[in-house]
């Protein structure tokens, strides 16, 4: 409650203080409470419709609510900011893959995989792309690249088993 109003009131003395106003959405996001954090963002882009992190963080909650066309919107804006991170392009590949649009979640994984060749998020997510499109060397190339980076991680090694599995590999399976 205490950062709520210090931020307010920070809000107060300079209204177009972006770093207070999204700090105070994270705050809000904190307590739970997804109106307020969701209103807070808005009214960041009101203000700066290229704000990286307000369209970004309103893409995922989008995702969340399944509203993948919104979601697309809000990180498409956020990819065009400066400097977008991988997680940006993770977070639209991830949603594109939830619409089934496999060409575009591709697209964004790999372009966040080009940023940040380790990022596992981005090649868990090509893992999977390739695997749903059929591209079971392509799928185990990213799965292994991802086991390499961390190897213990659960997911990782269920993914690649999965593609191991269906690739016919039974003794190979981790």
């Amino acid at each position: 409650a205490r950062a709520k109003r210090e931020l307010r009131t920070a809000l107060t003395l300079n209204p177009k203080d972006q770093d207070a106003s999204y700090f105070l959405a994270r705050v809000y996001m904190s307590l739970g409470d997804t109106n307020a954090y969701k209103l807070q963002l808005n009214t960041i882009l009101k203000n700066d419709p290229a704000h990286l992190l307000a369209n970004n963080d309103l893409g995922i909650l989008y995702i969340a609510a399944n509203d993948f066309k919104k979601a697309i919107n809000y990180l498409n804006q956020a990819s065009k900011c400066l400097n977008p991170p991988a997680s940006t392009f993770n977070n639209l590949g991830h949603a594109y893959s939830l619409q089934r649009d496999h060409q575009k979640a591709l697209s964004a994984f790999t372009t966040g995989n080009r940023l940040d060749p380790n990022n596992l998020e981005s090649l868990m997510g090509l893992a999977l792309i390739e695997r749903n499109c059929g591209k079971i060397g392509k799928a185990m190339k990213y799965a292994q690249k991802a086991l390499s980076i961390e190897n213990k991680s659960a997911p990782i090694y269920n993914l690649l088993g999965t593609i191991q599995k269906e690739n016919g590999e039974f003794d190979q399976a981790y």
